[in-house]
């Protein structure tokens, strides 16, 4: 400390050389400075020392990190229907989307009057949902919100505007607060720590007589057998519904344990030698099992998500690409207005 406030004076121009009858010496216990110097040199150090002593005006900064799930979505969609109109002098309907068939004036050619199909025949085509409809605004369904119509206007038109907002929920994932002085910068973070199993030391005598020495379990490929793949995401599964408690053994009442009962471990699993005692390899291999099924299924909803983003952004195209069919129909209305 001493050797720091020499070299702060020094670059204000109050140099200590030995010999030059001047000194500097810090308590630090006492927190107390002592410097001999002449009378220039000290009023240069009262004065930083002044500016030292001056407290700094200090900003509290607070911070909230929040995780919105992706399932989170808000949409305006528009269902655009264009009604039958007629070409070639009344002799060729069209409209948007299907048409059921048409009941005309019968003819020698078309007793019945209907075409496509014939009425006794029951072939002819009934009125659908996707009649007129040239587009459907939203793939969810969406209760309407508005509708217009034109109906005196050829050709006829209709347009309906569904709006959608889920939630499934947000989670708060830190909420830091810190005090800085002002001018400097400070970091937040929010940080998710996880848990990896890398390694098993234990001290007691595993299930089947298998041990090895220092609490290890002998793993050599070369003393197994009779191999057999697992699936990581069933295993995960009867772990979580495996019933996990605290406990303590009878022969030892003050000493607590957290852990399954062999029973149900035998009876989820199919692996040791009873249902009396759970073997430490296979505790350890389900536990392995069970973190690699977790981190499948942490990819796999990884991959959704960025599925889900890559729809969204498709679904703001294909609105932005309607607000602007809207815009000209709204100027067709309003040139057959006139």
């Amino acid at each position: 400390m001493q050797r720091a406030a020499q070299n702060f004076f020094t670059t204000l121009g109050v140099t200590f050389v030995p010999g030059d009858g001047k000194g500097l010496a810090w308590n630090d216990r006492a927190g107390e400075l002592i410097v001999r110097a002449t009378l220039q040199d000290l009023e240069t150090i009262e004065a930083a020392i002044q500016t030292l002593n001056r407290t700094p005006p200090q900003v509290n900064v607070k911070a909230k990190f929040v995780e919105v799930s992706q399932e989170d979505s808000k949409a305006l969609g528009f269902d655009w229907y264009l009604g039958n109109f007629l070409m070639g002098n009344g002799k060729i309907a069209a409209s948007g989307g299907t048409q059921p068939s048409f009941a005309g004036a019968p003819s020698t050619a078309n007793p019945s009057g209907a075409f496509p199909g014939n009425v006794a025949a029951g072939t002819t085509i009934a009125p659908s949902a996707t009649d007129q409809i040239l587009t459907s605004g939203l793939r969810n369904s969406a209760p309407a919100l508005f509708s217009l119509t034109g109906i005196l206007t050829d050709p006829q038109f209709k347009v309906v505007m569904r709006a959608l907002d889920q939630r499934q929920g947000a989670d708060i994932l830190a909420s830091p607060e810190v005090t800085i002085i002002s001018g400097r910068q400070a970091q937040m973070k929010a940080v998710e720590v996880k848990t990896v199993i890398t390694s098993f030391q234990f001290g007691q005598q595993t299930g089947g007589g298998v041990t090895g020495g220092g609490g290890t379990v002998p793993s050599d490929r070369n003393i197994k057998t009779d191999f057999q793949t697992v699936d990581a995401q069933e295993i995960l599964a009867r772990v979580a519904a495996l019933p996990i408690t605290e406990w303590s053994y009878k022969a030892d009442a003050g000493t607590r344990h957290i852990g399954p009962m062999a029973q149900d471990f035998k009876a989820a699993f199919k692996v040791g030698g009873d249902d009396k005692s759970i073997a430490i390899v296979d505790a350890s291999g389900i536990a392995l099992a069970a973190i690699k099924g977790l981190s499948e299924k942490n990819e796999k909803l990884e991959t959704q998500i960025k599925e889900a983003s890559t729809q969204l952004a498709v679904k703001d195209a294909e609105i932005k690409a309607l607000k602007e069919r809207l815009d000209k129909l709204e100027k067709l209305i309003s040139r057959l207005d006139k």
